[in-house]
């Protein structure tokens, strides 16, 4: 085992794109890592073919809506594959240098049908033991939730709800449903979060949030019967992604229409059991229009003061962009954030930007995904400064932004993963075809020193699955194991100097930890 200093902890309707620390004194060295040795901001060489590996699943169209980064280094994406008839869930892993793995599905890939309309993963998550929960739509009269867990070697987990899936329609109105997550994360007690919207009765369109059991059943304990239904006004409204806090609540972010032509960024808390927190913002959502016309939210990410940043798409001009905000713990805008509270990026003139996920790295910079549209669409990728400042020192151009990386092609980036390293993994769609990149970037890495601990700070017990608070006078209060994807894998209260982790897998992960005198953030890796 392995404890490392961080600067800073990073947490972490169905539109389908179509293509043809801290202040505490730890006895360690920081030293740039290799990543930080190549050109911030452009393809990196070793991985696949001159920085990006294409996937052609059977001749037709086929794109990755999400990404999961794995402890071992191997990555897995999901979305859809055009089977000729209709589309199918589609999962395809690949080893770190970006080559198909073979031990996965059938040569890498795992096309799942569940029905004879189209099925499209729409969200993804990983597991602490290394089972894969995807969430997607699909039907024929009726769009309805599906939720699919498979094995660590892509085979349907058949302990999980029946066979290994669960189908869920909220209202089932006969041919006239809709129950479309977007969005999964899983629990540090193993209960599973989507979100997205349902359609009543009367046809609006209101957000969703359904949680289940480990083993795929609602959860009568969340909302009403696992169902939490949130309308935000007459017409559309959804959700699109997921955070969930260190202390449990759920923040989610999309966006409304209360019946006029434009749509508004939407953001809301949940208590652990589903009930709206009414202290954060009006009741517990909180609207931004940031400019007159489309706004929208389509990520989500907590800092580690719990301040919630939120990336999205706002017109600006004749064009739409890429859009930060920042929001206080209360839901209040950030005003130390761009210009109170909010970032507008125009990526080119004239053109619309759309932004798909953000990443936090390690050292607070911020990391945005998405695609520029001029005649074609092309991948885009920003880094900004902790306070929403373009950072310069990326991009070929070092302006900041990177775009149009593969000229020749039409793609679009929908997600974004953080190596370790450093390293930007981004997946999307590429002519039809699913894709993966990575890029160069120069995060600071924290190797280990041959220094020993602060007397009073958290060092692991080599003999043993723990870790151990030494000091006589302070006592752990509470620890958060994060994946470096963010999600939340493990929470504790404890009152103890000792926690046994022997449940934690190998593997790298984002501890917060809190004791009775003060707080720290390390990166941790378990062998």
């Amino acid at each position: 085992m392995y404890f490392y200093v961080y600067n800073q902890l990073f947490l972490d309707e169905n539109k389908t794109i179509k293509m043809k620390k801290t202040g505490l004194i730890f006895l360690f060295q920081v030293v740039i890592t290799g990543s930080a040795l190549a050109q911030s901001g452009v393809p990196d060489a070793t991985f696949g073919s001159s920085g990006i590996t294409i996937t052609d699943i059977n001749g037709n169209d086929d794109a990755a809506r999400n990404m999961l980064l794995q402890p071992d280094g191997k990555i897995i994406v999901g979305g859809y594959t055009d089977i000729g008839t209709d589309e199918d869930f589609l999962l395809v892993r690949y080893l770190a240098d970006g080559s198909l793995d073979n031990s996965f599905g059938t040569s890498g890939k795992v096309i799942t049908h569940i029905s004879d309309g189209n099925d499209v993963i729409r969200g993804l998550a990983l597991q602490s033991d290394g089972k894969i929960m995807a969430v997607g739509y699909a039907g024929v009269t009726n769009e309805f939730l599906s939720i699919v867990r498979y094995n660590s070697n892509g085979s349907l987990d058949n302990s999980f709800a029946a066979n290994g899936m669960d189908s869920l329609l909220i209202y089932d109105n006969p041919g006239s449903d809709r129950t479309v997550p977007n969005d999964v994360k899983i629990q540090a007690d193993g209960k599973i979060l989507v979100a997205g919207f349902t359609k009543n009765s009367a046809g609006d369109l209101n957000c969703m949030v359904v949680r289940y059991d480990a083993n795929g059943t609602l959860d009568a304990t969340y909302g009403i019967g696992g169902k939490v239904v949130t309308p935000l006004g007459p017409g559309e409204a959804q959700w699109e992604h997921i955070a969930i806090q260190p202390d449990g609540k759920v923040v989610v972010v999309g966006y409304y229409n209360n019946g006029g032509p434009n749509n508004t960024m939407a953001i809301a808390r949940y208590d652990q059991f589903g009930g709206l927190d009414n202290g954060f913002a009006n009741n517990g959502i909180a609207v931004q229009a940031v400019a007159s016309g489309n706004n929208e939210a389509y990520s989500v990410v907590i800092q580690p003061n719990n301040h919630i940043l939120v990336g999205g798409v706002a017109p600006n001009g004749n064009d739409v962009d890429f859009v930060l905000i920042r929001l206080e713990v209360n839901g209040a805008l950030d005003n130390t954030f761009g210009s109170s509270g909010i970032v507008i990026t125009e990526l080119g003139n004239n053109v619309d930007d759309y932004l798909t996920q953000i990443e936090l790295q390690p050292d607070g910079k911020i990391l945005a995904c998405g695609a520029s549209f001029n005649t074609t669409n092309d991948l885009a990728l920003v880094r900004y400064q902790a306070d929403g400042s373009l950072d310069t020192s990326f991009g070929p151009g070092n302006n900041g932004i990177v775009t149009g990386s593969y000229p020749a092609a039409d793609e679009i980036a929908f997600a974004l993963s953080l190596q370790p390293d450093g390293k930007v993994l981004l997946a999307g769609g590429y002519d039809g075809d699913v894709f993966v990149t990575r890029y160069n970037n120069t995060a600071v890495g924290i190797e280990e020193s041959k220094a020993g601990w602060d007397n009073q700070l958290v060092y692991p017990n080599p003999a043993k699955d723990y870790i151990t608070l030494n000091s006589q006078d302070y006592t752990l209060k509470q620890v958060d194991f994060y994946a470096v994807s963010g999600e939340l894998i493990k929470h504790v209260i404890t009152g103890s100097k000792r926690l046994a982790i022997a449940d934690l897998p190998a593997g790298i992960y984002l501890v917060r930890v809190v004791t009775s005198e003060s707080s720290s953030c390390i990166k941790w890796i378990k062998e």
